[in-house]
């Protein structure tokens, strides 16, 4: 009797918190462009939410901005950076290897993920971080 839990094919990793951030990205963008709305949690509270000004550090580094591109957000940035190496990898066949499924930080990626969402959304509002917010181009 095989058990159902045994099972020999590999397991891929999810694309689906790429494809979602990645559409977010171009929706802000094309709803921005098309009808000049910008972020509803900015408009509403005055506050950075944690991918503002991710479409502009992405158009900045795409035009060689580096910095601008750090100011406007460096999380975004990062994120897109580590989006390319990550799904080439996907695509050439890489799964998550056993070890790691079996780690602590592997089976709370999603807390780890909304507590650094969280972090980085007080720390970009705070007075003393005004490099990261989004209006470092207008003080």
């Amino acid at each position: 009797m095989t058990s159902v839990l045994a099972s020999t094919s590999p397991r891929r990793i999810s694309i689906a918190p790429l494809v979602a951030w990645g559409t977010t990205l171009v929706a802000g963008a094309l709803t921005n462009r098309l009808f000049g709305l910008s972020c509803p949690f900015h408009e509403v509270t005055g506050l950075d939410c944690p991918a503002c000004g991710g479409t502009r550090a992405i158009a900045s580094l795409l035009q060689g901005r580096f910095v601008a591109a750090l100011h406007y957000n460096a999380l975004a940035l990062a994120l897109g950076l580590l989006a390319v190496p990550y799904l080439l990898l996907w695509k050439m066949g890489w799964t998550v290897p056993a070890g790691w499924k079996e780690s602590w930080l592997w089976q709370h990626r999603v807390a780890l993920v909304v507590s650094g969402l969280l972090l980085w959304t007080v720390l970009r509002n705070l007075p003393g971080f005004t490099w990261f917010n989004t209006d470092w181009a207008h003080s």
